[in-house]
């Protein structure tokens, strides 16, 4: 701390120490010292100190009355000081609908109610708040709840979508594996105040943008047409044939075409980031479908070898999904072009990792995995003979027949299960082979 030296101006001395001093005030007045570091007493002089023994006043502040709406539950009488002599605030005026050709005219002939929500016991749909912005894609419709949850559900069937219904929400969770792409989306229904129609609201949740726009269509057009016609299905994939039949286009490639094209591919499966590898192997799984491209990947045989190695080495369940649909379109070609004994050798590794997938109890989430996981042991059964021993030994019979009953003991995958049900027996078909 600098300090400095102030008195009567009079004659100075100075010494050896480098300091002046006053000799005739040496004893009249005390020398004052005072502190030149004023920041910190500055800050010291703010606190408020003497008034420690002072209690603080504090003063009443009334509190506004709570708002009374439709959408809340009523307040307590006792709830504040003028809440029993407060008006109600008026509701805000806002439009839910953004345009009114959003509103679905009734129609004359109803929709014969579907025998898939008979067993499921519905109630009345909660109200729909003001404040609640809908999407683009809704109806107003004034058919019966019964009505709508059985042409939605019958509509997200035929189209092949995997889906489960919250009764106590009203509410779709669905998911659309098709052949391009991955679509999620939410079906709501809710009930319209004062008019006591029911809204329905297709919300996109994820995934392709255009495959939901055709989601769309079908369940708009199933809501307001009066023609019982099944949907139009869309690509899907999660209920395939046990052997499909790929495409027979005769192409001419230059040597080494399919090696480029698969090596950026590759590389963004081996990159371990997710969004990369589900674009990465949607490539693959669409390349794949194609017989003349699937004929040219299984002569390099690295590429069969590196998905049969990327099903147990994944985690993400699309990137699952997509390998192994794409190994099922190689051998799906193998069967019919012959298959190498060092790609029939990397075929037969990949049974185990296929086998612990199925290991895990069927459910809505991993429906579509373990349709895929069931449809390349099909494959593998039909065109590595030597992994039809190795299957008989692992009981993969029972095991797929516990799928089947797992899958059928969902809601609303009657079609799921046909599939399982004719893939497990054509397993068990080209097993009893071997005997």
């Amino acid at each position: 701390m600098c300090l400095a030296k102030f008195g009567t101006p009079a004659a100075m001395e100075y010494t050896n120490d480098d300091e002046y001093y006053y000799p005739e005030d040496q004893h009249e007045e005390e020398v004052q010292y005072r502190s030149l570091s004023f920041l910190g007493e500055a800050a010291a002089s703010t606190s408020f100190g003497e008034y420690d023994d002072e209690e603080p006043v504090y003063r009443s502040v009334s509190l506004a009355p709570m708002p009374t709406n439709s959408y809340y539950e009523t307040p307590a009488a006792n709830w504040g000081t003028h809440a029993a002599q407060s008006k109600p605030l008026a509701q805000p005026k806002l439009s839910r609908f953004a345009s009114p050709s959003m509103k679905a005219t009734p129609q004359a002939a109803p929709q014969a109610v579907s025998s898939v929500s008979s067993d499921i016991e519905l109630t009345e749909p909660k109200e729909l708040c003001i404040l609640y912005q809908l999407e683009q894609t809704h109806l107003v419709m004034s058919k019966s709840v019964q009505e709508i949850v059985a042409v939605v559900s019958r509509t997200l069937q035929e189209i092949g979508a995997v889906f489960e219904f919250k009764a106590p929400k009203h509410k779709f969770k669905c998911h659309l594996h098709s052949r391009s792409a991955t679509i999620s989306f939410h079906v709501r229904i809710f009930k319209q105040n004062k008019t006591g129609q029911y809204i329905i609201e297709v919300q996109k949740r994820g995934g392709c943008s255009i495959q939901f726009c055709k989601i769309w269509r079908c369940i708009n057009n199933a809501l307001t047409s009066t023609s019982t016609a099944a949907a139009t299905p869309l690509d899907a994939i999660n209920a395939p044939s046990p052997v499909m039949q790929l495409g027979s286009t005769t192409t001419t490639r230059a040597a080494g075409a399919i090696r480029s094209s698969l090596s950026p591919l590759l590389d963004m499966v081996r990159s371990g980031k997710v969004d990369l590898q589900q674009n990465a192997l949607l490539s693959l799984d669409l390349l794949c479908y194609d017989a003349n491209n699937a004929k040219d990947i299984l002569v390099e045989e690295d590429a069969l070898q590196y998905l049969c190695e990327a099903v147990a080495k994944l985690t993400d369940k699309e990137c699952r999904s997509r390998a192994l649909s794409a190994i099922a379109n190689l051998l799906t070609a193998a069967a019919t072009h012959g298959l190498s004994s060092k790609s029939e050798q990397h075929a037969v590794e990949v049974i185990e990792p296929i086998m612990q997938i199925l290991k895990q109890d069927t459910d809505i989430a991993f429906l579509n995995l373990h349709l895929q996981a069931v449809r390349a042991l099909s494959c593998i059964s039909a065109s590595a003979r030597s992994s039809r021993s190795i299957l008989a030994r692992s009981s993969c019979n029972a095991l797929l027949e516990s799928k089947v009953l797992q899958t059928s003991a969902l809601a609303f995958t009657d079609h799921s299960t046909d599939s399982l049900a004719q893939m497990q027996a054509q397993v068990a078909k080209n097993i009893a082979m071997c005997a």
